[in-house]
Parts: structure tokens; sequence; C-alpha cells
């Protein structure tokens, strides 16, 4: 990920790498594990903007605003960055999946280094290991590490499974009541599932506790669920006859003390409604949504939700659902195909007198394909605009070769039978394609339903059929029929549709929800940095015996 900055950051960081001991890895684990552990204290607002570049390929740009917190003197210096004292912080957490084209700047546009993708998960790793010794006051065995350093440092397939065998190991593991200790601590299993989906993007900031700063990155990546490539699986939503649900996932919402995020669709498409979703309980996130001024929905190519005050712990996505606009080359497209159809229905009731003039009423008809190309070709347009625009270019395509087999028809002056034949198929044809347009025109019928947009009927009532929470209602569902730790993999169609939100919904603590939930809370709250930092103290006393003064 950071590759094409290694030459940046040796110019900006002081002794790097060559001082990456073992301490100076430690004192970076604990400093991570206190500001990871606290974020929605010290990191006041966090804001992203979402664009898309094709269909399947979205760009985050994000700010977040802070200051860091009055820690102890060792954890804050742990680096230099332009002649300055400087920590290194987890100012995110990134997926694990591929990122391309970041970018990482300061307030003055200035780059900033990165740690990179072996340094981070180093970190990561012994945060676990340190954190695991404190809570459990000693040594760890040896599979219990290896496990833990398999969260922090691999993709999420396997980290997902060692994840799990934390709280249901094999039946031949050694260190099985040590796991059952570590799963009684909601902070080592809140870092654990951090570090099991997404890696630490760890960044030297300049240790000054009373400064407020706003550091700036941008990346590429996927987004939760792609849109299904083959026309006629998707033709309900290339026909715009229902909306196409884009799922973003949101691992930051409780992250800070207010998290915004604006999502701006291309050209020629409209929101048709958004919302975010707990994944966790199941139920769609409160938010005041703003568009521009506008209290409703209609035409608008951006949004904006907010939320505030919500847990760390939250977990959860953003769900857009969008389709064609109504106006622009949807009408447009329906004015000319039943202009067509038209043309076509009175012609075939003079078909004699078309023969007589064949050369005149063969242009004429072959001038509609004409008009209708413009519909078809229309270079520099957005590749999510042409996708959901497929099946329709399609219904257009169909209305041109009507009109065009009928001018065929008639310049071959072909048999009178054989022309009623031709027309006789081509007339309900294109009036067909007026029918189907006319659908895209007018479906979905609740695009505009205002009320359910601004927010009347709160609760599961309000997104009812988001697929969203579709899935996490059927997570939160079978975590409450089953509390006892189960072996059993989850059913293939909650699995299914995990894999289509794009997030690895591992097991925990979705499957354990109601036991978990009281434990999560309580890391919230006043008081969580001085809890949070006495575990730090004890991680601290378990460094490596090599490390020296801060």
């Amino acid at each position: 990920m950071a590759g094409h900055r290694a030459a940046a950051s040796r110019a900006l960081v002081e002794h790097w790498p060559s001082a990456w001991r073992p301490e100076v890895e430690d004192r970076v684990a604990v400093t991570a594990f206190v500001l990871l552990l606290c974020t929605h204290e010290w990191v006041h607002r966090r804001v992203e903007s979402i664009t898309f570049i094709d269909e399947n390929r979205i760009r985050r740009r994000v700010s977040v605003d802070f200051t860091l917190p009055d820690l102890p003197r060792e954890l804050l210096r742990t680096t230099r960055i332009r002649g300055k004292s400087a920590a290194y912080v987890p100012l995110t957490l990134l997926r694990k999946r591929t990122v391309v084209n970041f970018d990482l700047h300061d307030e003055d546009g200035r780059s900033l280094p990165l740690l990179s993708r072996r340094q981070n998960n180093a970190v990561g790793a012994t945060m676990l290991c340190l954190l695991a010794e404190a809570v459990l006051g000693g040594s760890l065995p040896e599979d219990l590490q290896r496990d833990l350093c398999t969260i922090a440092t691999h993709r999420q397939e396997p980290a997902a499974e060692a994840f799990r065998s934390l709280r249901d190991p094999p039946r031949d593991c050694r260190s099985a009541d040590e796991r059952a200790l570590l799963v009684e601590e909601p902070r080592v299993m809140t870092v654990a599932e951090d570090l099991t989906n997404n890696f630490l993007l760890l960044v030297p900031i300049a240790a000054d506790p009373e400064a407020r700063r706003v550091i700036k990155f941008s990346y590429e990546e996927r987004p939760g669920a792609e849109i299904d490539r083959s026309l006629w699986r998707s033709l309900p939503e290339t026909m715009n006859w229902s909306d196409v649900p884009l799922l973003l996932p949101a691992s930051s919402l409780g992250a800070a003390g207010s998290y915004h995020v604006e999502i701006e669709v291309p050209d020629e498409l409209e929101v048709a409604s958004v919302s975010g979703i707990d994944l966790r309980r199941g139920e769609p996130l409160p938010s005041e949504t703003t568009q521009s001024g506008s209290q409703d929905y209609r035409g608008l190519r951006r949004v904006h939700l907010h939320y505030s005050g919500l847990p760390r712990w939250t977990w959860g996505l953003i769900e857009l659902k969008v389709g064609v606009a109504r106006s622009g080359l949807l009408a447009a497209a329906l004015l000319s195909a039943a202009l067509t159809a038209l043309l076509l229905s009175v012609a075939s009731l003079r078909l004699e007198e078309l023969r007589e003039q064949a050369e005149v009423s063969s242009a004429l008809l072959l001038a509609i394909p004409g008009v209708l190309s413009s519909y078809l070709l229309r270079p520099g347009e957005h590749p999510l605009v042409s996708k959901l625009f497929g099946g329709v270019r399609v219904v257009v395509f169909l209305s041109a070769l009507c009109a065009l087999v009928a001018a065929g028809g008639l310049a071959l002056e072909a048999s009178a039978t054989a022309l009623g034949l031709m027309w006789g198929v081509l007339v309900p044809l294109a009036w067909a394609c007026v029918g189907a347009l006319a659908l895209s025109l007018l479906l979905p019928l609740d695009r505009y339903d205002v009320r359910s947009h601004r927010g009347e009927g709160s609760g599961r009532s309000a997104a009812r059929g988001s697929f969203a929470l579709r899935v996490a209602d059927r997570l939160v569902t079978r975590a409450k029929r089953s509390r006892r730790p189960s072996r059993a993999r989850p059913p293939s169609d909650v699995r299914e549709a995990v894999e289509t939100v794009g997030l690895d919904l591992h097991g925990f603590p979705v499957e354990s929800a109601e036991g978990w939930r009281a434990g999560f809370e309580n890391m919230d709250g006043e008081g969580q940095l001085e809890r949070t930092m006495r575990l730090a103290e004890e991680m601290n006393a378990r460094r490596s015996p090599r490390s020296g003064p801060g």
C-alpha cells in the first residue's frame, strides 16, 4: 500500500527504518492500543466523501479532525518527523482488501509518510499479544500467540478463522482456559475484531497534545456489493424497474465524536433512498439527513448523513439505492420510441400508398434510427450510468430496429402480403417497447415516498425491504435462538448474503449479541481513557526486556 511512498518516508522521518527496534515496536503497540480503543474521545469529527469511479469502484476522501490526548511522554515520542518528536497514531482502520491510489497529506497539503504493511502488521500482532498477556497475567501459550498473530497479519479468511477459534476452540486445544478468559474481556475482543477485518493505518503525528489537527487521505476500493455484470440477471435494475442497492461499509461509525458521510452519484442518476444500518443490532441507525436544503430525494445526486454519539463498537454500512433519473435520457427515450410506434401504426394503414412512394417512405423511416442512435452512443458517459441504462438501451435499439426493418421492406419492394405480415409484427413490437419504457419511467412507484425518507415511521418499518437490514436481522435472530457457542457453520443463505455485503461477519459478537452488548456498552462513557490507560500500563510493564527508557 505504501510502497510508492517509501522515498518520501525516508526523507520525512528520522531513524526510519533502521531504528525500528523491538522496544520501539512495543511502545508503538501500546500507544496504538490506547488510541484505537478510545478513538471517540480524541477524534472530534470524521468526514467522508464517496464518489463512483465506475460500477464496481468507489473513491473515498476522508478528513479526520482530532486532538491527541495527553498520554505519557514515552508513548508520544516514538519517532521524529521534521525535527520534532512524534507518535505513530492509528488514524483509521482500512479493510483487508486491495486499496489503490492512496494519498495522505496534512492541513498544508504536505505528504505524510506511512508505515509499511509489514510494520503495521507487526504492531498489530504485538498489540494483541501484549494485551492478552496483561489480561492473563503471564506469558501466552504458543498456539494462542500464533492465532493472535494470524488475526493481525493475515488476510480476512484465515484471520476470521483464528478469531473464531478464540471463542470456539478446537477440542484438542491446549489453551482453552486462556481463550475463555480473553473472550470475557470486551477490550481484547474489540481490538481483535478490528484487526480481523482491517489493518491499521499508522501515521507519524507531531506529539503536541494541545494542537488540533486535520489529516486528509483518499483511496479507491470496491463497494460492499458489486452490480451483476450479466444484463439479463440484472434486467429489473437496468430497465429502472427497481432501484439498485449499493452497500458501502462504514466501520468507523463509532470511531469519532461526529461522523459525516456525503455520497454523490453520477449525472443521469438520482438517489432513491439512503440509510445507515447497525449490523450488530440489526436496526436502522437514526440520522439527520440533509439534501442541500431539500426535504425529499426528488432528482438529487448528493446526499449527506450525520451521526454523533454512537458507541465505539458500532459497526455498520450505508445502504444507498439509486436509479436512472426520470427526466433526461429516460423521458427522451420514451418519447422517441412512442413517436416511432405511432408513425409505424399510421403508416401501416396506408401500406399501398407507401409502396408507390417507397423511396420517400424509406428515407423517412430510416431517419428514425438515426435519431434514436443518439441514445445508444454517448461518448464519455459514466460507466455506472452505462451499466444501469443497459436494458433501456436494448429496448431503444429494438424500437429503432423496427423502423429499420420496415424501411428495408419498402426499399426492397416486397409483396403486399409480405409487407402486411412484416408490419403486423413490427407495430406490436414497437408498442411493446413503448410499454417497457413507460414502466421504466413509472417504476418503482415508491421511489418518491417522501414520508419514509423524512423519517416518519421510524424503526424497522422505515427500512422494511432493505437488503442490508434483512442480512442483519438474520444474524441477530440467529443469535437470540442460540446463545451457547456452537461449532456449526452459519447457514448457507446467511453466508451468501454476508459475502454479498462484502464484510466478514465472522460470528462474533453478532452470534452472541445478547451476552456481549452490555460488555461493549460498558466501554463507553466517562473515564474510558483512564480505564484503558490502566490496562496499557500493565501492557507496558510486559514489554520486551530489551526496552530502554522512553
